[in-house]
């Protein structure tokens, strides 16, 4: 069974040469107006200081920098960085993109995946940066699950980017095939594959056999999918061949649904184990149930519609737990501190309890703007890419870098009885430990009784972490005894609210 796509962009999700063309006409423009370089000079400036860049520093990454490319040619003429390099830089990335246009089909291909509850991935020799850029312009980056950067010299990172591929798509090496066809290939004009996108399927051929592949994938081997028309007929077979697992979906999620309505609340994991597939695809076919009002998905599972207009009150109940976790948070804090503040909506409502004491707070929760809170405090959003209603990426990571705070309130989807937390945006695991790191004094995690939950299996789960530094768990009088202990024997401290 297919689990993953990965998918190259240049060339293949949209026509890379003629928006690479435009960009470079741009900034050869630029140079000529600004610089007194004639569009000759430039041309031969821009190969030669591009074959230098690539003696120097090999088949890496960053001899697709821009700005790297740029800082060299105004080096090379003997003239100043400032302003010419920023702004070549700016003006190539911006023509490209607006250059860009999606190749005809891809879209609906990649609509197609995720309604099977597959992972698609970007595989790519270039800095992730421009290619999250180029997959939001395209429209591409909400189907998108993760980005596969490839670096080192000469292909030397292969097992690296392997290693990589198997932990972004959850997937074993020993258990891994790749098939390739051109759909899925970039093709240089030397004839050798420098980066190649491929289905990943379980199994392993015998060596020298190439297995073949399951039933409606033949046409995404064969598929002619060259630049133009070639290439969206390429598309067009992909999404034939992919709807003919459409039934096998339907099945599972027919399997699923009949499990909640049966016991009325279920958790993902046993619903994972119940069909033989990923946490992750679990996930996919609960929320495509919940929006189709079949059930209602809840933290670690789902529930039956009956079973949720039952519990209604329940609902309440657990907000009036979370709002007392929350108002017992806030007597930790003291006055003129500094505070860090994660994604967590219980742990942002901390700051309604705060009284008259002067805190200056940074936090990556949008839920933060246009919350009302007590002139004593000071609230500044670190910036970055909005997932949810939390900001992620590099732009977070950066400005985190030169701040430190006294405490930090943070929040997770899921507590573990082993000391994992787990989060529902991946990506915010790294900014989570950055917060831990550049805090003073303590770390608190606020979560309430649902969330505390039974390790099933052995292993870590997609999107937990185990914390090097000390935390401070708070959760209400209702959470499970034994797993409670077993939390404190694994070394995370607990302090249990009153609800009353």
């Amino acid at each position: 069974m297919i689990k993953a796509v990965i998918f190259d962009i240049d060339n293949t999700l949209y026509g890379f040469d003629r928006a690479n063309a435009a960009g470079i006409a741009a900034v050869a423009e630029y140079a000529c107006r600004e610089l007194n370089i004639s569009a000759e000079d430039f041309s031969a400036l821009h190969k030669k200081t591009q074959e230098r860049l690539n003696e120097r520093m090999g088949k890496v990454a960053a001899t697709h920098n821009r700005l790297i490319r740029y800082q060299n040619m105004l080096e090379e003429l003997h003239l100043p960085l400032s302003p010419h390099v920023l702004k070549m830089e700016a003006l190539f990335w911006d023509t490209l993109l607006e250059k860009a246009e999606l190749t005809e089909g891809a879209e609906e291909l990649f609509r197609t995946i995720k309604r099977m509850g597959l992972l698609i991935g970007i595989g790519t020799n270039m800095t992730a940066r421009m290619q999250f850029r180029k997959l939001e312009k395209l429209g591409l980056l909400p189907y998108t699950d993760f980005v596969l950067k490839r670096g080192g010299r000469n292909g030397e990172a292969g097992s690296s980017f392997l290693r990589i591929l198997c932990r972004k798509g959850r997937l074993c090496s020993r258990r891994m095939s790749f098939y390739r066809g051109q759909l899925f290939t970039r093709r240089q004009r030397r004839g050798s594959i420098r980066h190649e996108s491929a289905l990943v399927l379980p199994g392993r051929p015998r060596p020298g056999q190439r297995r073949p592949l399951p039933d409606g994938r033949r046409n995404l081997q064969n598929s002619e999918a060259g630049a133009g028309g070639g290439l969206s007929r390429g598309f067009a077979e992909g999404i034939k061949a992919m709807r003919n697992d459409r039934k096998s979906i339907e099945e599972r999620q027919a399997r699923i649904l009949q499990a909640v309505r049966k016991r009325g609340e279920v958790k993902a994991e046993e619903l994972a184990q119940l069909c033989g597939v990923s946490l992750m695809t679990v996930r996919r076919d609960l929320t495509a149930l919940d929006r189709e009002h079949l059930l209602a998905r809840t933290h670690g599972g789902a529930v039956s519609m009956e079973y949720a207009h039952q519990k209604l009150s329940r609902d309440d109940w657990v907000s009036y737990c979370r709002e007392c976790i929350s108002r017992y948070a806030a007597r930790f804090l003291e006055n003129d501190e500094t505070i860090f503040i994660n994604g967590s909506r219980t742990a942002l409502d901390v700051l309604k309890f705060a009284g008259d004491k002067r805190l200056t707070v940074y936090t990556n929760n949008c839920a933060a703007i246009g919350m009302q809170l007590p002139e004593n405090v000071s609230l500044r959003l670190t910036g970055g890419e909005v997932r949810n209603h939390v900001m992620v990426g590099e732009y977070v990571m950066r400005n985190l870098l030169v701040l430190q705070a006294d405490r930090t309130m943070m929040g997770c989807a899921a507590v573990y009885d082993d000391g994992e937390f787990r989060y529902d945006i991946p990506t915010e695991i790294g900014i989570n430990e950055l917060l831990l790191s550049r805090t003073r004094k303590s770390v608190y995690i606020l979560a309430d009784h649902t969330k505390l939950q039974k390790r099933e299996k052995k292993g870590r789960a997609y999107g937990s972490v185990s914390y090097d530094s000390p935390v401070i768990l708070i959760t209400d009088d209702h959470a499970d005894g034994e797993i409670l202990e077993r939390l404190e024997k694994n070394g995370t401290k607990v302090l249990i609210v009153p609800t009353g």
